[in-house]
């Protein structure tokens, strides 16, 4: 709710304990990263991206949520990679692209249409 209201630091604090409390949920680490980022703690988002990576060894991490991280960072290459990933696993996430404002950064890409329609994820 705090993120949605733009208010970035207090919900980063939130969302650290929202982690701890979760028992390192991915998606939890994820909201944490993107709150990083929005509230330009790049440090701390890359911070998170990376505590993921590591979880991402021992338990499933979404690669849609990988690559949620990623667009926050700016990072569209990597989004989109991580974006194709998750297609070719079949991510029930993946769908979520059309609707979810995580994704807002990579809209006016050109690879976002093309994934969109190619992967008949909705119109463009």
């Amino acid at each position: 709710m705090l993120s949605a209201q733009r208010q970035h630091a207090p919900a980063a604090l939130e969302l650290q304990k929202a982690v701890t409390l979760s028992g390192e949920s991915p998606n939890e680490i994820a909201e944490l990263a993107r709150a990083h980022a929005a509230a330009g703690r790049r440090a701390g988002a890359l911070e998170m991206l990376a505590r993921l990576q590591a979880l991402s060894r021992d338990r499933y991490v979404s690669p849609t949520t990988l690559a949620s991280v990623h667009a926050s960072l700016g990072d569209r290459d990597s989004a989109f990679a991580w974006l194709d990933r998750a297609y070719a696993e079949r991510d029930f996430l993946l769908v979520m692209v059309r609707v979810e404002p995580m994704f807002d950064p990579l809209r006016r890409d050109p690879r976002f249409t093309e994934l969109v329609t190619r992967r008949k994820l909705g119109p463009s």
